[in-house]
C-alpha cells in the first residue's frame, strides 16, 4: 500500500469515527428532549399533588416552578434541535465524502500525523458549532422570557429601581452584551479552525474525484465498438465479455 493510500485510509477512519460520534449525539439529543419534556409536565403535577398547601406563597412558588421549567424546556429544546440538525448535516456530509471509499479499509488514524490533526480539528469544529448554537438558543430564550407577562409582573412587583421597572429590558441587556462578545469569539475561532481544516478536506475531495474519474472512465468494446465503462465485465450493448479484451483483437465488421 502506498503512502498516499495509507494517509487516505487514516483520514477515512477519522471521518467514520466522527460520523459515529454525530450519530450518538443525535440519539442523545432525542432522549434529552423527550426526558426533559416529561419532567417539565410531571414535576408541577407532583408538586401540586403531594404538597397541597393552598396559600399565596405556595401559588407563587408553584407558578415560579412551572414557568422556570417551561423556560428551561424552551432552551433545551431549541439547543438540542439545533444540535440534532448539525449532527444530521455532519452525517450527510461525511457520508457524501466517504461513500466511494467502500473498497478501502480504514486504518487507525493515530498512526498518521495528518489524520490526528484532522481528528482534532473536526472535534474543535464540533465543539465550537455547539457553543455557537447554545448562544443562539440562549438569545432566543431570553427574548421569549422578556416578552412574557410573567416577566413584567415579577419586575413590577419587585423592589427594583424605577428605571428597571420602566425599561425591563435593561435587566437582560448585560446578558446580551456578554453573548455578543462570546458570539464574536466563537465565530472567529470557528473561522480559524475551518481554515486549518480546509487543506485536509480538499485532499480528501481530490482523492474522491480521482476515484470517481476512474469509475467513470470509459473504454471501447472490442466486439461492437461502443463506449463502455472501463471496469465493465460485459458490454451493455452486445453482451460481449470485456474481461477477454486483452486476449482478443477487435473484429472488423463486414460491409
Amino acid at each position: 500500500m502506498s503512502d498516499n493510500s495509507l494517509e487516505i485510509s487514516a483520514l477515512l477512519d477519522v471521518m467514520e469515527r466522527h460520523k459515529r460520534i454525530s450519530f450518538n449525539n443525535l440519539i442523545d439529543g432525542i432522549i434529552t428532549v423527550a426526558a426533559f419534556t416529561i419532567i417539565t409536565f410531571v414535576a408541577p403535577w407532583v408538586f401540586r399533588t403531594y404538597f397541597p398547601v393552598e396559600t399565596r406563597s405556595f401559588e407563587v412558588l408553584y407558578k415560579t416552578l412551572q414557568i422556570g421549567l417551561l423556560f428551561l424546556l424552551l432552551y433545551i429544546c431549541i439547543s438540542r434541535l439545533m444540535f440534532m440538525s448539525w449532527d444530521l448535516y455532519r452525517i450527510a456530509k461525511i457520508t457524501s465524502k466517504t461513500i466511494l471509499f467502500e473498497g478501502i479499509k480504514a486504518s487507525d488514524y493515530r498512526k498518521n500525523s495528518s489524520a490526528v490533526k484532522m481528528y482534532d480539528l473536526l472535534a474543535q469544529e464540533d465543539k465550537l458549532v455547539r457553543r455557537l448554537l447554545c448562544i443562539i438558543a440562549a438569545f432566543m430564550t431570553l427574548t421569549y422570557i422578556q416578552s412574557t407577562e410573567y416577566f413584567s409582573e415579577v419586575i413590577y412587583t419587585s423592589s427594583l429601581p424605577a428605571l428597571f421597572k420602566s425599561s425591563p429590558s435593561l435587566i437582560i441587556l448585560p446578558l446580551y452584551v456578554v453573548m455578543l462578545f462570546s458570539l464574536s469569539f466563537v465565530i472567529s475561532s470557528l473561522i480559524y479552525v475551518r481554515e486549518q481544516l480546509s487543506p485536509l478536506m480538499e485532499e480528501l475531495s481530490a482523492y474522491t474525484k480521482s476515484i470517481l474519474s476512474a469509475q467513470l472512465a470509459s473504454s471501447t468494446c472490442p466486439e461492437c465498438g461502443a463506449r463502455i465503462p472501463q471496469k465493465a465485465v460485459h458490454c451493455p450493448f452486445c453482451g460481449f465479455k470485456v474481461s477477454t479484451l486483452e486476449e482478443k483483437q477487435p473484429k472488423v465488421r463486414e460491409s
